[in-house]
C-alpha cells in the first residue's frame, strides 16, 4: 500500500490521478487485492467516467480503456526512419507509423487528463498525431525551446497552430524557428494575450525547434 499511499498524498496536497479499469486490482508482488484501494475511493458501478474531489486534488477514473477497431491509424510511415537512425546511431524498433494506433475513446482520456488538470495545460498544438514534442526552459538566459520531431517520413509536417503558456514573467522579445533544413534561424510572427503566446510553426521535414525569448 506504501504506493498507493505516496498517490493518494500527492492529489490531497493539489494533483490529479487518473486510473482505468482494473489499476490497482493487484499489489506490488502481483498478487490480487481483496478490494482495490482506488476504485473503493470513487462509486464506479456506473458505465461513464467519474470525477470526484480528493483533498485538495481530483481522482479520474475511466471505466475501461476501449481498444482499436482495426490495427493503424491511416498514417503513412515505413519502418524504420534512416534519418532517425543517422542522427542517434541507435535503430528503431520496427514499428511504422502506419501501424499507431489510438483506443477509441481516446478523445474521452485526452479530455479528462487536459480538464483535470491543476493548471492549464503548458502547450497545444495542431500538430498531427505522428509528431513528437518536447518543452524545456532556460532560466540562465530566459528561453522557452520547443522541440518537434516528425515520424511520418513520407509527409511532411504542415504549417500548425502552437499556443504556449508564458513561462517566465515579462513580455516575450522573439519567436525563432530553428531546422537542420535551413542555414539561418527564422523569425516567427506572435501574438501575446492572457499570460499566453500563438504562433504557427512552418511546415518541417524532419525535426524543428523554436525558442521563444522573453526580455529580460
Amino acid at each position: 500500500m506504501d504506493t498507493i499511499n505516496r498517490l493518494l498524498r500527492y492529489v490531497r496536497a493539489g494533483g490529479a490521478l487518473l486510473f482505468a479499469d482494473n489499476t490497482a486490482d493487484y499489489n506490488e508482488w502481483r498478487e490480487r487485492r481483496r478490494v482495490n484501494p482506488l476504485g473503493a475511493l470513487v462509486d464506479s458501478a456506473g458505465q461513464g467516467m467519474v470525477t470526484r474531489k480528493e483533498g485538495k486534488g481530483r481522482l479520474v477514473y475511466i471505466p475501461a480503456i476501449i481498444p482499436a477497431r482495426t490495427r493503424g491509424t491511416g498514417l503513412r510511415g515505413s519502418e524504420e526512419n534512416p534519418e532517425i537512425f543517422a542522427s542517434s546511431g541507435q535503430r528503431s524498433q520496427r514499428f511504422a507509423a502506419s501501424e499507431w494506433s489510438l483506443p477509441q475513446n481516446h478523445q474521452e482520456i485526452c479530455r479528462a487528463i487536459v480538464d483535470n488538470l491543476p493548471q492549464v495545460a503548458s502547450i497545444s498544438t495542431g500538430a498531427p498525431l505522428s509528431t513528437v514534442m518536447e518543452l524545456l526552459n532556460r532560466a540562465g538566459s530566459r528561453e522557452t525551446i520547443v522541440h518537434f520531431v516528425n515520424f511520418d517520413r513520407k509527409n511532411r509536417l504542415l504549417p500548425f497552430k502552437v499556443d504556449l503558456k508564458k513561462q517566465f514573467g515579462g513580455k516575450v522579445e522573439s519567436v525563432t524557428y530553428l531546422s537542420p533544413e535551413f542555414d539561418d534561424p527564422r523569425r516567427l510572427d506572435f501574438s501575446e494575450k492572457s499570460g499566453r503566446v500563438s504562433f504557427a510553426a512552418p511546415d518541417t521535414r524532419l525535426y524543428a525547434m523554436i525558442v521563444g525569448r522573453y526580455q529580460s
